[in-house]
């Protein structure tokens, strides 16, 4: 018996701004509502994306929130009955009223664990991340630990680095890569990394390489 998964788009808990003058508007309760349905397929030893989906791998991948080195034996994987509609899927607003001024927007829901991508209020383009985790405590060892919380709010992105390096983390001394890093509040950056399909970073916003890399050379470095 097939087990049906209902994906339903959730209204979005923060976005970033990319236009100097978006800071002033009022913060956005907008979700469309779209239903998709989707099956599970269970990953077998030495499964991969390509191997279970072939051409496909890309949007199972995307759907999942997953990085195709982070699947595992024993993993539910999501899988559309329609690939054709699974295209028009997307769990963040296609259109954000009464931005079609703003050039260029990036709209981040937590929930859905998405950003979207925008111009003049419309959606371009789409693709997951994984934001902070309560599970992963933050602070340095010899200070008193916290809770890691990815910030809400309106941010500009005020510095682009496409070979940044954390100065924190793994601790003691740092020395993770964070590729085509975009600073958007303190020492938090949406950055390429891997995704495990759920909530994993220190604060940060970790999308896919590819996705880090076409955001990085999209988006306009703004100074609040």
């Amino acid at each position: 018996m097939r087990k049906i998964l209902t994906i339903r788009s959730i209204i979005v808990t923060i976005y970033f701004c990319l236009c100097l003058f978006l800071l002033l508007l009022p913060v956005i309760a907008y979700a469309e509502e779209s239903e998709f349905s989707f099956g599970l397929k269970k990953v077998e030893k030495g499964d991969t994306l390509w191997k279970m989906f072939g051409s496909h791998w890309k949007t199972v991948s995307k759907i999942n929130r997953i990085s195709p080195e982070r699947i595992k034996k024993g993993m539910d994987l999501k899988v559309p009955y329609d690939w054709e509609l699974a295209k028009k899927y997307a769990p963040v607003p296609r259109e954000l009223p009464g931005h079609s001024h703003n050039k260029k927007l990036i709209f981040i829901n937590i929930s859905a664990q998405a950003f979207g991508a925008y111009e003049n209020g419309l959606l371009i383009t789409w693709g997951p991340i994984s934001s902070s985790s309560e599970r992963i405590e933050c602070g340095l060892a010899s200070k008193k630990k916290y809770k890691c919380v990815t910030p809400r709010g309106k941010f500009f992105i005020s510095e682009k680095d496409v070979d940044h390096i954390s100065k924190k983390y793994p601790q003691p001394n740092g020395g993770s890569p964070m590729k085509y890093a975009m600073k958007f509040y303190g020492n938090y950056w949406i950055h390429a990394g891997i995704l495990p399909g759920y909530p994993d970073s220190h604060g940060c916003i970790r999308i896919f390489h590819d996705d880090a890399k076409w955001l990085f050379s999209w988006a306009d470095k703004k100074t609040l």
